[in-house]
């Protein structure tokens, strides 16, 4: 039996059919960024913080794509004559493979805690198989791109050898840090520097193990916790100040059309009582009509 899954293309390029195992053989809509979608393939990898089994979509280029999915009760969908009984929603977004790697980098060269040792230095294959997912091998070519970017390399024997590097495993990851400050800015602007830190910082940590985590923070001197809580509570205080000023706003049109509605309906009845009472001239009260008795 086959392990990854087949995708077909709905109406264009973003937007697709996604079969989540060929066991199961259902139909699925998914929302991605992939160009070439017919070409893509999906693969279950390890979460890289919790361990946990993730889907990931794979696209033509070998780049990975994390699939989440959202998903109300009594929900279908029916796109063009196809019902697709399942009326979740599966998203797929871009994630970097050297954080589904590290964990597994970091178990290949087998650092001792505390030693002066920098730990082993290992082949692809090697780390690529240091794990019980036979998927990993559909990111080899990826990997093979970016391991420099945090390991040190040694070339014998015509291969090359990885051995992970703290160094440049933590200078990548605050050059992370300021691409999401950069996308979040807008969001983040009602927090000061030490909130902004440690809600980006708790950010990434969904994707990096305790470990490096911890040794991010303490680079940045934030405490990760204390930090995003601060963080969380004055966005959540900045977003119900922007709520709240809309909703002043509102209330205030809301309003001036009541008003100008009273104003319309009082003219309204005004011009109607007028027209009773001009038609109302010339007539007799019905009392006139009778005489009282004697």
């Amino acid at each position: 039996m086959q392990s990854t899954s087949d995708i077909g293309p709905i109406n264009n390029s973003s937007t697709a059919y996604f079969y989540l195992t060929v066991k199961q053989m259902k139909e699925r809509v998914l929302v991605s960024l992939v160009t070439t979608v017919g070409d893509s393939y999906s693969i279950i990898l390890p979460h890289p913080r919790s361990g946990k089994s993730q889907a990931y979509l794979v696209s033509a280029q070998g780049d990975i794509h994390e699939v989440q999915r959202f998903k109300t009760f009594y929900s279908s969908w029916l796109i063009g004559s196809d019902f697709i009984a399942d009326g979740g929603l599966y998203i797929s977004s871009p994630v970097d493979v050297l954080l589904v790697l590290l964990p597994f980098l970091e178990k290949c060269r087998n650092k001792v805690a505390g030693g002066s040792e920098e730990g082993f230095f290992c082949d692809i294959d090697q780390i690529l198989g240091c794990s019980d997912c036979c998927h990993l091998i559909h990111v080899r070519t990826t990997a093979l791109e970016h391991l420099p970017c945090i390991c040190d390399t040694k070339l014998a024997g015509g291969d090359i050898f990885y051995r992970l590097n703290d160094s440049k495993v933590l200078a990548w990851l605050l050059a992370k840090m300021q691409q999401v400050l950069e996308a979040l800015g807008g969001v983040l602007g009602g927090m000061d520097e030490e909130g902004r830190l440690g809600y980006v910082v708790g950010f990434m940590s969904e994707y990096l193990s305790e470990y490096w985590s911890n040794k991010l923070s303490r680079h940045l001197k934030v405490d990760v916790l204390d930090a995003c809580s601060v963080g969380q509570t004055r966005l959540a205080s900045h977003v119900q100040d922007i709520i709240s000023n809309t909703g002043s706003g509102a209330a205030d049109k809301k309003q001036k059309v009541d008003l100008v509605k009273a104003a319309a309906r009082k003219k309204a009845d005004e011009t109607k009582q007028a027209n009773m009472a001009k038609i109302a001239q010339g007539t007799k009260n019905i009392t006139n009509f009778f005489k009282p008795r004697s």
